[in-house]
């Protein structure tokens, strides 16, 4: 379901909470950190530790890119709501977009891989871990920070 403001066609971000500008290195830091250890788990067949792994690097690099940019990022429960402030923050951006997209898709996953039974194959827990990667380099790209990992 997309939302939409009453003012405007930008989605509705859902529940927000003003962030310090500098907080948003913390959130880098963190999806970082969840990366290496997403690596790590894929290398090891932990494929359930590395999708859960890789949602959180998505959620956190662009915890990181709302609150760099607008000081702003997502506060409630739904995991989607992290790709509604993105579009709010960064609008159009092309990169912005593309990055929604792979949020988008490692959300999606989150029910299937932290709660349901069946367990995550190698080729989800693949995808999710590049998906990351793809939204942390634009995240580090559009910062002006160097990728650690």
């Amino acid at each position: 379901m997309d939302r939409r403001k009453r003012h405007g066609n930008q989605p509705d971000a859902g529940k927000v909470r003003r962030t310090p500008r500098a907080e948003a290195r913390l959130y880098l830091a963190k999806a970082q950190q969840h990366l290496k250890h997403a690596r790590d788990a894929l290398a090891q067949g932990d494929w359930d530790t590395a999708a859960l792994l890789a949602i959180q690097v998505g959620i956190n690099a662009v915890d990181a890119a709302c609150v760099w940019k607008a000081e702003l990022r997502a506060a409630g429960e739904a995991h989607m709501d992290a790709v509604r402030v993105l579009q709010r923050v960064f609008g159009d951006d092309e990169g912005a977009v593309r990055a929604a997209g792979h949020l988008r898709a490692l959300a999606d996953k989150k029910n299937t891989v932290g709660y349901e039974s069946r367990m995550t194959s190698d080729a989800e827990a693949t995808s999710a871990v590049k998906r990351a990667e793809r939204v942390l380099e634009w995240v580090t790209d559009s910062l002006g920070v160097e990728q650690t990992s």
